[in-house]
C-alpha cells in the first residue's frame, strides 16, 4: 500500500522543510508506525546544493526484512521544474502491514496532508497508481482520497 500526497512546485525554506518532516515523524511516532527514537532523530536529508529549486529530500526506512519494512521519503520545497511529494509505502505483511495498522495509516494520511498542505492525496495498492495530464487519475480504486477544494 501507498499513501502519497502530492503537490505542484512551491518554494519553501529549508527551515520550514525540516520542521514539517520533524511533525510528520512525530504523528507517526504517536500512531506507533515506528519507533518512538525516530521522532528524535534528525532527517536524513539531501538540500540538492548544485539546484536548490529542485527542493530538499528526506527520507527514513524501518529496520527489517525488506519486504516488511516501512518508508517515508518527501521531497518538498521545488519550486522550478518538480513536483512535492510525501510517500508512506507500506509493506503488504509483517509488523507495519496495512492489515495490521490500517486505522493508524488513515489517520496519519489526515494528519499529514494538514502538515503539509497537499494539491491533492490518495491510499491505495502500489500497483493501482496512475496519472492523467499530470494528476491522479480519477478512476483510481482507493481506500481513501484527497482533492484541495477551491476554498482551502
Amino acid at each position: 500500500m501507498l499513501a502519497a500526497l502530492y503537490w505542484g512546485s512551491r518554494k519553501e525554506t529549508r527551515m520550514a522543510s525540516a520542521t514539517c518532516w520533524r511533525k510528520s515523524c512525530t504523528l507517526l511516532a504517536q500512531v506507533g508506525l515506528h519507533t518512538a527514537a525516530f521522532a528524535d532523530t534528525t532527517p536524513d536529508s539531501d538540500p540538492c546544493d548544485e539546484s536548490p529549486q529542485t527542493g530538499y529530500r528526506f527520507s527514513w526506512r524501518s529496520p527489517g526484512k525488506t519486504n516488511e519494512q516501512l518508508s517515508l521519503h518527501v521531497l518538498c520545497g521545488a519550486w522550478a521544474c518538480a513536483s512535492n511529494a510525501v510517500l508512506l509505502n507500506v509493506p503488504d505483511s509483517g509488523f507495519y502491514s496495512f492489515a495490521n495498522k490500517a486505522e493508524s495509516y488513515l489517520w496519519a494520511f489526515s494528519e499529514l496532508i494538514e502538515v503539509w498542505d497537499p494539491l491533492e492525496g490518495i491510499v491505495c495498492k502500489h500497483d493501482d497508481l496512475a496519472w492523467t495530464h499530470g494528476r491522479l487519475s480519477a478512476a483510481l480504486p482507493c481506500v481513501r482520497r484527497y482533492l484541495r477544494t477551491a476554498l482551502h
